[in-house]
């Protein structure tokens, strides 16, 4: 086969599958999401999208159905409202008012009392912001109950 002939039909169509290829990638359509290993537990990257307008729910990844690393959590109209951030047995989260501004942050502890369902409660010490971005109040919180108010500020 002559090469000139060659380098006409394959330089083409390399330069097309290269094209082709870098549009899907940055669109993250070869992306694989929400699946399941082979015990049925939710394994990897999960997007989860509102029905009515499509806006993304929550985002983040999970390990044998266990969410893991980081995950962000918004309301009905895609506004960001949780930021979670799982460790082994624990969670660092920091709640937002629908302005954006920080609304209350602390940890939660991971229960497994169920086999079916991934449970946290609040634990240990959380701070609560105004709007405004101002520390409102500390609050030190025993298996999802206040067990004390460290401090309140008065209106």
């Amino acid at each position: 086969m002559n090469f000139k002939l060659l380098k006409i039909i394959i330089v083409p169509f390399i330069a097309v599958l290269f094209c082709t290829s870098s549009l899907l990638f940055s669109q993250n359509l070869l992306r694989r999401v929400n699946r399941y290993n082979s015990d049925n537990k939710a394994v990897g990257r999960w997007v989860y999208y509102n029905q009515e307008n499509n806006k993304i729910l929550s985002k983040g990844r999970f390990r044998n159905g266990i969410p893991v690393g980081r995950w962000i959590i918004n309301n009905e109209e895609g506004i960001k409202f949780v930021k979670k951030r799982y460790f082994k047995n624990r969670t660092r989260e920091v709640w937002y008012y629908p302005s954006g501004s920080v609304e209350c942050r602390g940890w939660s502890k991971l229960i497994l009392d169920d086999p079916l369902m991934v449970n946290y409660y609040w634990d240990g010490k959380w701070k609560f912001y105004n709007e405004n971005g101002k520390l409102d109040s500390v609050k030190i919180y025993r298996q999802g109950m206040v067990s004390t108010d460290c401090m309140t500020t008065e209106p």
